[in-house]
């Protein structure tokens, strides 16, 4: 009878924390939902398991009908939220190694707490069995400090809150499991360990002083990103859903590019690029629309005051184009296209034209700060241009542009569809010169009859590689009434 009553307690706490899952997945924004959903029931599971170790210390029951399920439940529901993430099983494949074992250790956890949850249920146990508990359980928590240390984003630097209210629980419960046993000189060394430990973590450089124990890496873009796979967060439901996006997130290519030896102002230049699979060194040849075009190329200048946005033509095995740059010096020429099954590829280049022994212009070092600029009868503003690239990186900024006519006022609505969208717009850094193609937001393409405006929003996000604070030169290519024409802005990315 005290086993049934036991089991039937556990489905019940089953049934409340399912309710509290698919409650809270209802009610988190659809940016947050699984990432939050991580974090609580991973930090909950966490509770549960330190509580049940920290009063098992002193034989207080209260842990064995409560705490231990709640700590396999929790767990559970957070290990389903973190494959919501990543987008089911499909992204497992994605994982960096490190983010790979993390799941692993979970998936043992999760396991071990079920074995151990079947074991506490019995009637009796034995002196043995009580034992054995013990030690697993024991081993389970240090398994899952090794978990969280590889997925948990909290634990990237030893000067976070979070990792600092950790190490002085953890060291309370392992004073405590010694002091319990009486033993009294291994609970002052232990005390010392971790008073010097403790000084370290909580000085004001600890990092410095310690070696690294957390797993990311060169993970944390991953950590932020959140897995592309997935399809309930803005960042990720809009990676997961632009077609650009959709192919093998692993392969990765290089391009040949050949052009005149001598380069000259105002004259046609023939240029011509060749794409390698960087696995095999093949050539490709098959390529998919990528906004309406095989291929795109953006020409800059090296002050950034030049700008040009066109589209070469494949032939055979290249593609080539034919075109002319306004006057001497260094360019930079920026490649985005999509090969059959990958994801959408993105490169820069360079090209020096003119005499090669002229000295370079020196870019001008004042920002223009003007949101609002006027190009023949339109007026462009840049509204709330107040950009964070932390925030960008994750997919959580809108880039807004307002057109409205200069001579009347009146919001402009007649915007005709430009490569799948009511505008275009590239990001150039002025330092750097780090481009980033900013898409759209809007993820299904208009049709040639659909108008757009007066406000135009695009969504800045980093493919491959992390957005870095600095000066961005802006280039806002619009269509109206089939018009084209492009707007320049300059803004600061804190």
């Amino acid at each position: 009878m005290k086993f049934s009553k036991q089991i039937f307690l556990q489905i019940v706490l089953f049934i409340v924390t399912s309710a509290i899952f698919v409650f809270l997945t209802r009610e988190f924004p659809g940016g947050l939902r699984y990432i939050r959903l991580t974090q609580w029931f991973g930090f909950c599971a966490i509770a549960c398991l330190y509580l049940y170790l920290f009063l098992d210390v002193f034989s207080l029951s209260l842990s064995k009908k409560l705490l231990l399920p709640l700590t396999l439940f929790t767990f559970a529901h957070s290990g389903i939220a973190f494959f919501g993430e990543i987008g089911g099983f499909s992204g497992l494949s994605f994982l960096p190694p490190a983010f790979s074992v993390g799941v692993y250790v979970g998936v043992l956890n999760i396991t071990a707490l079920i074995g151990l949850l079947l074991l506490n249920s019995l009637k009796k146990m034995s002196d043995h069995q009580k034992q054995v508990l013990r030690f697993m359980l024991h081993l389970i928590g240090l398994s899952v400090i090794f978990h969280v240390l590889i997925l948990g984003t909290h634990y990237e630097s030893y000067i976070g809150t979070v990792f600092r209210m950790s190490f002085v629980l953890v060291s309370v419960l392992l004073l405590a499991e010694v002091f319990a046993r009486k033993l009294v000189i291994p609970t002052i060394l232990l005390a010392i360990c971790i008073g010097f430990v403790g000084g370290k973590i909580f000085s004001e450089n600890p990092d410095s002083l310690l070696p690294i124990l957390n797993m990311h890496g060169n993970e944390m873009q991953f950590a932020e990103n959140m897995k592309m796979n997935s399809t309930e967060s803005p960042f990720m439901a809009r990676m997961n859903a632009m077609s650009t996006m959709r192919g093998d997130r692993t392969k990765r290519y290089t391009v040949s590019f050949d052009h005149p030896t001598q380069v000259n102002t105002n004259s046609s230049t023939l240029l011509s690029f060749t794409v390698y699979d960087a696995a095999s060194g093949n050539q490709v040849r098959l390529f998919q629309l990528a906004y309406t075009k095989l291929i795109h190329m953006v020409v800059v200048d090296d002050e950034l005051k030049f700008f040009n946005h066109i589209h070469p033509s494949q032939n055979g095995d290249k593609f080539v184009i034919n075109t002319q740059f306004p006057h001497d010096g260094l360019y930079h020429i920026y490649l985005s296209f999509q090969p059959i099954g990958a994801i959408e590829q993105q490169f820069g280049l360079t090209l020096f034209v003119g005499p090669k022994t002229q000295e370079l212009p020196t870019v001008d070092g004042e920002i223009d700060t003007n949101l609002t600029k006027t190009f023949d009868d339109i007026t462009v503003q840049l509204t709330d241009p107040h950009l964070v690239a932390s925030q960008m990186m994750k997919g959580e900024q809108t880039i807004r542009f307002l057109l409205t006519n200069s001579k009347t006022g009146e919001p402009i609505t007649d915007l005709a569809p430009y490569l799948a969208a009511f505008g275009h717009l590239v990001m150039v850094n002025t330092k750097t010169h780090e481009y980033l193609h900013v898409h759209p937001t809007n993820l299904t393409a208009p049709l040639d009859s659909d108008r757009g405006g007066p406000t135009v929003d695009f969504v800045p996000i980093s493919i491959f590689d992390p957005i870095h604070p600095g000066t961005y030169r802006l280039f806002a290519q619009f269509n109206p009434d089939n018009k084209l024409f492009t707007a320049d802005f300059t803004v600061v990315v804190e």
